[in-house]
């Protein structure tokens, strides 16, 4: 009974951090676009590298690569037709993160306002017309 009222647990907008929202009753009642880079670096030689999103690895896949790769994310959402901002501190290595139930401390708070009218422009555009300071 208590799984659908979960997402009371958890700071901040469960349609923007999406902590608790599976099964979730409300689950429907927004709309998010999201544009998502993974950037993989190889500590021991300074590598860097951008993987594909389609070339998806499962958690038995990535358990088995080790700790000798560093994982970076560009995670760029609107919700709701606002502007698109950071949904995920992309100064975080993924790698290292353990998963819980707790709330997660790179899921970066929603800023922008709800707007009257939608904010709109190809996501294939959002990084340059955003000017993030990303590493």
């Amino acid at each position: 009974m208590i799984l659908p009222f979960r997402h009371f647990l958890y700071p901040g907008d469960v349609s923007w951090t999406e902590e608790g929202h599976h099964f979730a009753w409300h689950m429907m009642l927004r709309e998010k676009d999201v544009g998502i880079r993974f950037y993989v670096i190889a500590p021991a030689t300074g590598t860097r590298g951008l993987v594909k999103v389609s070339d998806f690895l499962n958690e038995r896949q990535i358990s088995r690569m080790g700790k000798d790769l560093q994982i970076y994310v560009l995670n760029i959402a609107a919700l709701n037709g606002r502007k698109p901002q950071l949904l995920m501190d992309p100064t975080v290595d993924y790698c290292a993160v353990q998963r819980s139930w707790f709330p997660q401390p790179w899921i970066v708070p929603l800023e922008e306002p709800l707007r009257a009218e939608s904010w709109s422009a190809p996501l294939d555009q959002w990084e340059q017309i955003l000017d993030l300071d990303v590493p």
